[in-house]
Parts: C-alpha cells; structure tokens; sequence
C-alpha cells in the first residue's frame, strides 16, 4: 500500500525573497547620489585649484609660477598656489585679501567681476587730471587688465552736490549738461586714455558714463557722496568680445528696421460693406 508523501514545508523567515534585492539596489543609489555630491563639490573654483595642483604636485607636472617659489620645504605638502585659471581679475581680489587698499573695492558673482577704484584716489578734486598716486593706482591693475582674456567695460561716477568741487565753487548757468554726468565721462576718458597709452588694446575696453544716476550707496552724507565717486572695471564672462557684441547689436537693428519697412499702408487692405450694397 501506498503511503502519501507529505509536503515538507520550509520555515517563515518574515521576510519576502524580493527585500534582499531590493535593499541591494538602495545601498548602491545611496552610493551613487553620494559620488555625485562629492564631484558637485568640485565645481567650487578654489577646490578645483587645489585638486589641479595635488595632482601637479604628486605626479610633477607643470611648470611652477614665479609666485609659487619660496625658501621654505614645501615636500612635506602641496600647495597649487595662486593659479588664475579664467584669466580674469581673480588675482586682484588674491592681492587685495593680502594687502587690503581702502581705494580698491572687488565684487563678484557667477559671471561678472568688478573692481571699483575711488575717484579721490585717482583725480584732484573737482577735476579730470589724474594724481601721481593715482597713476600708481593703475599701474597696480594695469598687469591684470592686460592678462585678462575679457573684454573690460570702464564706467565713470559721481555723486549728488557739489562739494567736491569746494565751497567757493559757482555753477556754470551755460552749461546745459549735468555736471555730474560731465565730469564722469571726463574721468573714465582719462583712465581709458591711460590704458591706451600703456599698450591696451582700444578693442578690449568699453567706455560708459553714469553720473550721479548710479549710486553705489545713499548720497545723503559726505562719506556716501565719496564712496560714489569712483571709477570701475567691470568683466562679464558672457562676453568674448566687444566688436561681437556690437556685431549682433547692429545685425539685431537692421533686423528691426527691416521688419518695419517691409509693412506698408499697401500691405493692408481694408474693406467696408455698406449697407445695401455688394
């Protein structure tokens, strides 16, 4: 006679066979979020430069600046020193955190940079005429702005009253400009001229005058109206070049005047139906 088999049965362990998969798939996009988090860290400017200079240092490529050369034994670290990768103004702002320059202001973002130069540092009050310290004031930013891979925009500013000009001072009642925007566009020439005449390129600087219209801070003040006054070096980094921005600024005016001679009173017909008539 025949017995029947009876079916073994396996013990529960709580758990379905599919968790076992499924924790293995979590830990490795746990994993793989975390790599990219620490690569995305690796945008920020100046851990790109010590990364870049690590791997110069260990596998000894690249030549070192004269800025990197110092007395002291360096085997023991690896220091990228100051590397300028944009070819920007980045090393003014590297100079300025050294050895601060209350006439000398840096500001930046994602893509513009810019440095202000105080007015009273630069001219004799009330006028255009560039200071012998001033001239040293430029020719601490003239290496930079020579280096820079950028197109550089050079804007003149005043300020509102006219102390500047001292208390003995009469406005000229003929003279229908602004005084303001007048002496700014003064300014900003003499320091374009400046550039020119030590080597730069006229294609590389851009010249705007604002006046007392674009204040840095409030005017109501002696110290406000001063900090207003200046002279800045502005560097976009959307920008390659001024001859092909002002190339698509021309393209983009005769596309205009295109479109607006093409229409005409001909190109319309208009049509009344009076009634009554066909």
């Amino acid at each position: 006679m025949l017995k029947r088999r009876e079916k073994r049965q396996e013990p529960d362990s709580g758990l379905p066979s599919w968790m076992i998969t499924f924790s293995d798939m979590v830990t490795l996009m746990m994993t793989f979020f975390i790599v990219l988090v620490s690569m995305a860290s690796m945008t920020d400017v100046y851990k790109r430069k010590v990364a870049l200079g690590s791997v110069s240092g260990t596998f000894g490529t690249g030549a070192p600046s004269l800025d990197d050369l110092t007395t002291s034994d360096t085997r023991t670290r690896v220091d990228p020193g100051p590397i300028n990768v944009f070819h920007d103004l980045s090393p003014v702002k590297e100079r300025l955190q050294e050895d601060p320059d209350k006439d000398l202001r840096f500001e930046s973002n994602r893509f513009i940079q810019r440095l202000s130069m105080d007015a009273a540092a630069l001219f004799a009050p009330g006028t255009a005429d560039l200071t012998e310290h001033g001239r040293a004031l430029l020719a601490r930013v003239l290496p930079v702005v020579a280096a820079s891979a950028y197109p550089l925009g050079l804007s003149g500013h005043t300020a509102e009253g006219m102390d500047e000009f001292g208390p003995d001072y009469l406005p000229k009642p003929w003279v229908k400009v602004d005084f303001s925007w007048e002496l700014s566009l003064a300014r900003v020439v003499a320091v374009y001229r400046y550039f020119l005449e030590a080597g730069i390129g006229p294609d590389k600087l851009r010249l705007e005058a604002y006046g007392r219209f674009r204040p840095r801070v409030g005017g109501d003040s002696r110290e406000g109206r001063q900090a207003n006054r200046r002279v800045e070096l502005t560097l976009d980094r959307r920008i390659g070049s001024w001859s092909a921005e002002l190339a698509a600024q021309k393209a983009l005016e005769e596309e205009k005047a295109r479109v607006k001679d093409s229409f005409s009173v001909d190109d319309f017909l208009f049509r009344f139906d009076m009634p009554g008539k066909p």
